[in-house]
């Protein structure tokens, strides 16, 4: 009999808004029929766009909160009791952690830790503690998930890595693109927070068409900073260049509009959004830190810039605070944690000036970006490999 016949999973997942993690999670769920999945949320909330499709699946035994009893709602204090006693009671074999540091203790299921990002984050030693005690092993997406798991939050489990993938199979071009002769479009894509960074993306343009190139810029994405960014455009003069598209139904049609894509986010723990422009021919640029690299190869698809901006620099130069002054990158040259930086505009400026200014060098890199998006997993083959290595924690 496989180890996963009969295989039940105890999902401990946010799923109150829409991300990279809360669509993985669903898709994981959808891909895995002969699997039983019980959910042990945060809140009753769900997000409208996962709703839907956890109700129509019959493989989904169970929804609950962790934060209700009945239609009491507990006090902090009383969640992790909580959710405890709905692992219990939800006869599950396996948790599965969707990037949740939260109190674990107690939960006599074993528990597989799945890395998403939070190995970014600050934490308390305590909090940690109370999260990794009594897990069973970890997935991380990347190499330098791997690494931030073990370097910052001191993980000494075993950790396997399955590197993410897109979530369907992306409509590759069958040419590579030459550079256009008129307006480059430059494109970027993610939620509108502090930190993917699109502020200073947004002043790399400025200092784009400040120097006479005539670029625009295309954002897809919502999130908290709608307004500040908006501000900035206006008051840089660029709401004729700078589209901030919101959500976004069509991304394929998305990325075709571009020719360029740019990820300035601070950090990221692989860059699934590059995969999703290499269907499209187009180049990306990003920093040269964290999971990007894994994905762009520079000077071969891409390029990967080393970002020097630390957060005095940033505040100063944006007029802004910066929120990354007291957290840490990766960085896989010297395998080792450093002191998070941001890309600077002009750093950004100068990436997108040398693909300007050499049309063969655009297109053999639209050609590779092509190449690479031929290579990638499909959706179906994650999936087997995080369900077997769940199964291997029953066993």
């Amino acid at each position: 009999m496989s180890p996963q016949a009969n295989l039940h999973i105890a999902h401990i997942v946010d799923l109150r808004v829409i991300g990279g993690i809360e669509r993985m999670a669903l898709e994981l769920i959808l891909a895995t029929p002969q699997v039983r999945h019980s959910l042990v949320l945060f809140d009753k909330h769900i997000h409208p766009s996962l709703a839907t499709p956890l109700a129509q699946a019959a493989q989904v035994v169970g929804i609950y909160s962790s934060k209700h009893w009945g239609s009491v709602r507990l006090p902090k204090s009383l969640r992790a009791g909580r959710r405890r006693q709905l692992i219990q009671q939800s006869g599950a074999d396996v948790v599965l952690n969707w990037s949740q540091v939260l109190d674990t203790r107690g939960i006599v299921t074993p528990i597989v830790f799945y890395e998403h990002g939070s190995a970014w984050e600050r934490y308390s030693t305590e909090q940690l503690q109370q999260c990794y005690h009594n897990i069973h092993h970890c997935i991380a997406v990347s190499q330098a998930a791997k690494r931030m798991l073990q370097l910052h939050h001191g993980v000494t489990q075993p950790i396997t890595v399955i590197e993410n993938t897109v979530f369907k199979q992306p409509n590759v071009n069958t040419q590579p693109r030459t550079l256009p002769t008129g307006r480059l479009v430059l494109g970027a894509a993610g939620r509108l927070v502090a930190r993917k960074n699109f502020a200073v993306l947004i002043e790399a343009v400025a200092w784009l068409r400040e120097q006479g190139r005539d670029v625009s810029l295309h954002i897809a994405g919502t999130g908290p900073d709608l307004e500040r960014l908006q501000q900035r455009v206006q008051r840089l003069g660029l709401s004729e260049h700078v589209r901030l598209l919101g959500y976004v139904e069509d991304m394929d049609a998305f990325y075709q509009q571009c020719d360029v894509f740019v990820c300035p986010s601070i950090w990221e723990s692989y860059g699934l959004v590059a995969i999703e422009a290499f269907a499209a021919g187009l180049p990306v640029i990003g920093a040269a830190t964290d999971g990007l690299p894994e994905v762009v190869s520079d000077g071969i698809n891409g390029v990967c810039i080393p970002p020097h901006w630390d957060g005095e620099a940033f505040t100063a130069a944006m007029h802004e605070a910066a929120t990354f002054d007291r957290d840490y990158s990766y960085r896989a040259l010297t395998d080792s944690m450093e002191a998070q930086q941001s890309l600077s505009p002009a750093g950004i400026a100068t990436a997108v000036t040398v693909l300007m200014d050499d049309a063969e060098r655009y297109h053999n890199m639209s050609r590779a970006a092509l190449q690479a998006a031929l290579a990638i997993k499909s959706y179906p083959q994650l999936a087997a490999a995080v369900l077997a290595s769940v199964a291997e924690a029953r066993a």
